[in-house]
């Protein structure tokens, strides 16, 4: 299965935290669109995103990574309060270099 990528960062709000399992679901707040996160790339990441609780304000670069579902793997992550959620229509994706 191969991955669709690019470096843009997507301003997005945690909607479930994540789970046992290592799943999180996130959503950009302006369109609705949800990312259904199922893989890391590598445990940085992940550690970062398992820290992240309802609410919570992320930049997240993914790679999509099923045919038919909507999942995803988080490549890079910034994490921002929820009170520090910007302006969506100024900053709703910004590219920044994965690491």
């Amino acid at each position: 299965m191969t991955a669709t990528s690019d470096t843009t960062a997507r301003q997005c709000l945690v909607d479930q935290p994540m789970n046992q399992h290592g799943y999180i679901s996130l959503s950009l707040p302006t369109t609705g669109e949800t990312f259904h996160i199922v893989e890391y790339k590598d445990n940085k990441t992940q550690t970062q995103l398992e820290t992240a609780h309802s609410g919570c304000a992320v930049f997240v670069v993914l790679d999509r990574i099923g045919c038919r579902a909507e999942t995803w793997r988080a490549r890079s992550v910034e994490l921002l309060s929820e009170y520090a959620m910007e302006s969506c229509e100024d900053s709703e994706s910004r590219s920044i270099t994965p690491t």
